[in-house]
């Protein structure tokens, strides 16, 4: 648990001193597409399309300072500063892909999360501008603890099983809750949005709820590196989203949109016992495949578009963790 590993590595920090926790996270994706196919039929007709070219590279960086406090004995509190949320992208066709970035509102915002007496987190942040329904799917859990062997005289050689959803949180530092996104409420001219979630949905939202393996291997010390104890890491994990909600664009209708993530590599894990240092680095391949059919009734008419998205690349992400007094 968050409190629990934190208020262990304090436990020789006097009471009078501030206990804060430094943590980044910053992950980058780089995709393009193998395969981007769309069949259309219409009243007996039938199209098929091979689209151009697709890309897709996102950045995400988010640094938070967790400052620990007691407003009353036995209570748990966090105050917690979002220093850094930036997100950027950059999607759509090879030749001209669009560019933007954002940060979520969050960007320079203090909340306060305290332990509720039923295990669950009360949030609040004294800025109107955070709205109540931001602050509910906000993640309260962000220890790299977690990752750590499960006993400290774990030999070099040594491995251990972490849960595939650890990588999920890491990934997802800001929202616990995934944000679906909202049906457009009008349709384009072309009567479809045949923008696939695979170019469109945040990194986040596709690592929400991953499934298979990440396995330590304890290595050797290394007293000359700032962090001594190290591990190596081998994962092979895999996630689905459904991006149904958009596609039909407001028209009335049936639509089918499964997202499938793969994401497989190697990483390491290093940590300093005597300072409560942790640093995590991933990277590996990913693969993004979608498929999508949507049917439209219209004048009388039943239109079908099928398609399939294919993008590969790679993808990095890093997590430091420091603890101060």
């Amino acid at each position: 648990m968050l409190l629990a590993s934190l208020l262990l590595a304090f436990l020789s920090t006097s009471q009078d001193e501030p206990r804060v926790v430094e943590r980044r996270f910053a992950a980058e994706i780089e995709l393009a597409s193998e395969r981007f196919e769309v069949t259309g039929s219409d009243d007996g007709t039938r199209e098929e399309k091979t689209l151009p070219p697709q890309v897709r590279a996102q950045a995400d960086e988010v640094e938070i300072v967790d400052t620990l406090r007691s407003e009353e004995p036995g209570a748990e509190v966090v105050e917690r500063l979002y220093r850094t949320v930036a997100t950027s992208f950059e999607v759509g066709q090879k030749r001209s892909p669009q560019t933007r970035t954002v940060n979520a509102g969050l960007e320079g915002q203090t909340v306060v999360f305290e332990r509720e007496r039923e295990g669950g987190w009360a949030r609040r942040c004294d800025d109107p501008e955070v709205r109540p329904v931001q602050l509910k799917r906000l993640r309260a859990e962000l220890d790299l603890a977690p990752f750590l062997p499960p006993a400290e005289g774990v030999e070099p050689e040594a491995t251990w099983e972490l849960p595939a959803e650890l990588l999920g949180r890491v990934f997802a530092p800001i929202e616990a809750e995934v944000r679906r996104p909202k049906p457009k409420e009008e349709a384009p001219k072309s009567g479809l949005n045949l923008s696939p979630a695979a170019l469109s949905v945040p990194l986040a939202a596709l690592l929400a709820a991953p499934e298979g393996h990440v396995t330590a291997t304890r290595l050797a010390d290394d007293e000359e590196e700032e962090l001594p104890r190290r591990a190596q890491l081998e994962f092979r994990v895999t996630s689905t989203y459904d991006g149904s909600a958009t596609i039909l664009a407001g028209r009335a209708g049936e639509a089918e949109d499964e997202l499938t993530l793969l994401y497989q590599g190697t990483g390491t894990l290093a940590w300093d016992p005597a300072s409560g240092a942790i640093e995590l680095e991933l990277a590996g391949d990913a693969r993004l495949e979608e498929r999508f059919r949507l049917e439209v009734e219209g004048n009388g008419a039943t239109a079908v578009v099928e398609g399939v998205l294919v993008l590969s690349g790679e993808l990095s992400f890093e997590a430091k963790e420091e603890r101060g007094g």
